[in-house]
């Protein structure tokens, strides 16, 4: 899996890539850009944009321009496996979007460590046959990274998006979700009481939807 910097739209991979769009959309550059690996066929594109500073009157017209955005170019592509009951809450086809206070790379080797995880995320949904949608859980089972207690995903819509304009950026998502790192705790949490009591506990922690491995435990 290739690892490169880019502001330029890329041609080698195994599908067309939606960069410009995504760029057009951000109103700036990716600085890194995750290919999809040549092994895994259908593997998506992962694209770094790092945050910029903007004016008053600009800031209403750059999205997240205070934050790092993190998202996959190609899993929309392919329909997931949603039942035909749940698919007024889940659509089929969907990209996958991680925002940060800045880039987060690895102490020793500087590599990006969330670009990995999402192309995981997806390589994992089409191993297993899953779906996923907003108010969902996803079980690691290990440590996300190093020195974080994180051991799996939720789910969620991102804060201020334009969810309709960025959907005509990407491949043929319906929806783009927000991935957030959570802790075995609010894991259990999430699964025996709901998604709304994880939220809730989010919202009454004043905890910004963002993908922190490193935050403290709601619960």
């Amino acid at each position: 899996m290739g690892l490169r910097r880019s502001t330029e739209s890329t041609n080698g991979g195994a599908m067309p890539s939606r960069l410009s769009c995504y760029e057009a959309f951000f109103l700036r550059g990716a600085d890194e850009v995750l290919e999809p690996d040549p092994r895994d066929p259908g593997s998506p594109y992962v694209y770094r944009f790092p945050p910029v500073k903007v004016g008053p009157l600009k800031r209403f017209l750059v999205q997240l321009s205070d934050v790092c955005v993190y998202i996959t170019d190609g899993m929309s592509l392919r329909e997931m496996p949603v039942p035909p009951e749940e698919r007024e809450y889940c659509p089929t086809r969907i990209e996958l979007m991680a925002c940060t206070l800045g880039s987060v790379v690895g102490a020793e080797d500087g590599r990006d460590r969330v670009m990995p995880l999402l192309s995981l995320m997806d390589r994992t949904m089409r191993a297993e046959g899953m779906f996923f949608g907003p108010g969902f859980t996803l079980d690691v089972g290990e440590r996300i990274c190093p020195n974080s207690e994180m051991t799996g995903f939720f789910f969620s819509l991102p804060d201020h998006v334009d969810m309709e304009r960025l959907c005509r950026c990407t491949q043929g998502a319906q929806l783009v979700l927000s991935v957030v790192p959570i802790t075995p705790a609010e894991l259990r949490l999430a699964r025996d009481s709901g998604s709304l009591d994880l939220i809730a506990r989010f919202e009454q922690a004043g905890l910004p939807n963002l993908f922190n491995p490193f935050r403290p435990s709601v619960v």
